[in-house]
């Protein structure tokens, strides 16, 4: 079968990507590899969440020391 041959499989992280290589390439899940840009916006995103999070409840506290730090 063609598809056993194949070695990797390349795709962004969205999940319904993940279902036609997993339903029809064998041992896809440990085929499937991204892309370091869908990595790294990925991991943009979770630390300026966290960092929204811990301002939030700092600034509910009295604290200020996250105020005007989201781009350093």
């Amino acid at each position: 079968m063609e598809l056993a041959r194949i070695e990797a499989v390349a795709m962004g992280m969205w999940k319904p990507y993940f279902n036609a290589p997993l339903a029809h390439v064998p041992g896809a899940a440990e085929k499937i590899v991204s892309h370091h840009f869908h990595i790294a916006q990925y991991i943009g995103k979770t630390v300026d969440k966290v960092h929204r999070e811990e301002s939030k409840e700092m600034a509910s506290e009295g604290e200020n020391l996250l105020k005007n730090t989201r781009f350093d």
